[in-house]
């Protein structure tokens, strides 16, 4: 694999961890929600997708 790749591939997976360590287990499920559901042409996975991260960031206001 060439450097340049591993350089966006680590930055991704640090991303990755920063949501984990502050949001929980649906920090990183979240914003894989939506991409799943454009793959799979599902509304209800894109929807669900939606929900995730606004309860996440409503969730202390509320």
């Amino acid at each position: 694999m060439p450097a340049p790749a591993l350089l966006p591939a680590a930055f991704v997976a640090g991303l990755d961890r920063l949501a984990q360590w502050t949001y929980g287990t649906p920090g990183p499920v979240g914003p894989m929600l939506p991409t799943a559901g454009v793959e799979a042409k599902s509304p209800a996975l894109g929807s669900a997708g939606a929900v995730v991260p606004a309860t996440l960031l409503a969730g202390p206001a509320l």
